[in-house]
């Protein structure tokens, strides 16, 4: 519905192993283990709403932007032409294309919580804050407000590095800028 402001891809090679050991007689005979693995390249796209709330600040020739919170757009997006599987069964064991099927099955669900774990969203926040800065600069482009008269920086923060509060302490954030206006 045009809300959503993508921000980042990710791309990565995730692999995924589960073993499983069998044993019967109380523990005491060993019947194998069932050893599955697969291999797949995945896409991870991160976005924000435009709708949610956005918090905007001006100091001096600086205007600060706390942006909405980065959200991953799910599912992720899994390359099936690449994908690779390796199974292996002890002696007395059947059971690795189940184990296999089963290990596929789940690959969704363990994706989507990998997207949304904070390494992988520390991964995509400064290209994140840079999209942001961008999207910014040309809404100032389009406003004329982005020359040397008016803005000539922006700096781009998320509600979870500064707590929500008032515009004036937005306005002394001192935070590095994410871009500047270049050239005479």
């Amino acid at each position: 519905q045009g809300d959503v402001l993508e921000l980042a891809v990710s791309r990565s090679d995730e692999t995924f192993k589960r073993s499983d050991e069998k044993r019967i007689a109380w523990d005491w005979v060993y019947l194998g283990t069932t050893v599955v693995e697969i291999r797949v390249p995945v896409v991870f796209r991160y976005h924000l709403r435009l709708s949610d709330p956005w918090q905007l600040a001006s100091r001096g020739q600086v205007c600060v932007v706390r942006a909405p919170a980065i959200q991953p757009s799910l599912p992720p997006a899994i390359g099936t032409a690449k994908l690779e599987k390796r199974a292996e069964s002890g002696w007395a064991r059947f059971d690795k294309n189940d184990k296999l099927d089963e290990l596929e099955r789940s690959l969704t669900g363990i994706l989507e919580q990998r997207a949304t774990d904070p390494e992988h969203l520390q991964l995509v926040r400064e290209a994140c804050r840079k999209s942001v800065a961008e999207f910014v600069r040309n809404w100032l482009v389009r406003e004329q407000q982005w020359r040397r008269d008016r803005f000539t920086s922006i700096i781009v923060v998320f509600p979870d590095e500064i707590a929500a509060g008032s515009d004036q302490e937005l306005s002394r954030l001192q935070n590095e800028p994410t871009i500047q206006l270049k050239g005479p």
